[in-house]
């Protein structure tokens, strides 16, 4: 017989729906970058980028925490002011596989094949992923290692990338079509001890023994890491301005 309860129980409800969708799109997002490897491999012949055993350690161990912590979102500021939705919209619809298989993942495995590549270029083996020669990268990197090792070490370069793509992808997912930022950077605390337990595992996977022989996995110097951690923002910043075309779309219809 309280009409507030009544209102907080709604928003509970919506919130919890929204919830399994950012779940899910997190997760199909990050399968992207972990399946197209195996197909380009297949079909175009350039050397796998991951291993299977890097792809475990991704979904059962960094991609984890992130992935519940979603599921423990607040409530967005504007749930209450959204419209009903139908009895019979699915939970997985087209506009989340769109997001996730048409947008987030591609500029996550985009992002990680660029590194990839440019590990290759830079050792001179360019020819391995169908680039031409990049003399000025090479130039910058006078060291020369053997191709099966310069092939671990870009191996690493895409999982490490994978890693970090995926920390931009959690917290774009915190929203839907609003701006992630406005749902406060600190308030879903269980992200921010996921995110930080994803990246102590993480490199405890690539530095430490046995564990980077397990997984296949070699050290990276400290400068790679200068580029590996602007994929976060990059993955962030190209999924707030989808939304933001999103909400003006959605603003002329209404007019």
């Amino acid at each position: 017989d309280n009409f507030g309860s009544i209102a907080t129980a709604i928003a509970e409800g919506r919130a919890l729906y929204d919830n399994l969708r950012k779940f899910i799109t997190y997760i199909f997002a990050g399968n992207i970058p972990e399946i197209l490897p195996f197909m380009l491999t297949a079909l175009a012949k350039i050397p796998l980028a991951l291993q299977v055993q890097q792809i475990l350690a991704i979904d059962l161990g960094t991609d984890l925490l992130p992935a519940l912590a979603l599921g423990a979102e607040h409530p967005e500021p504007d749930v209450m002011k959204r419209p009903p939705r139908r009895r019979d919209q699915p939970l997985i619809d087209r506009g989340l596989l769109q997001r996730a298989w048409l947008w987030l993942g591609p500029i996550e495995a985009g992002l990680c094949y660029l590194g990839f590549a440019l590990v290759y270029a830079a050792f001179g083996h360019a020819d391995q992923v169908g680039l031409p020669a990049l003399p000025w990268l090479e130039a910058l990197n006078p060291l020369r290692r053997p191709l099966e090792e310069v092939h671990l070490l870009a191996t690493t370069v895409f999982f490490s990338g994978v890693i970090t793509a995926q920390i931009g992808n959690a917290f774009a997912c915190r929203t839907e079509k609003g701006s992630a930022h406005l749902m406060g950077w600190l308030t879903n605390r269980w992200l921010l001890f996921g995110v930080a337990a994803e990246v102590l595992l993480a490199i405890a996977l690539i530095y430490l023994e046995p564990w980077q022989g397990l997984f296949e996995l070699r050290p990276l110097p400290a400068v790679y890491w200068i580029v590996l951690c602007a994929y976060a923002p990059v993955v962030y910043a190209l999924e707030r301005t989808r939304k933001a075309g999103v909400r003006f779309l959605d603003r002329v219809r209404q007019q």
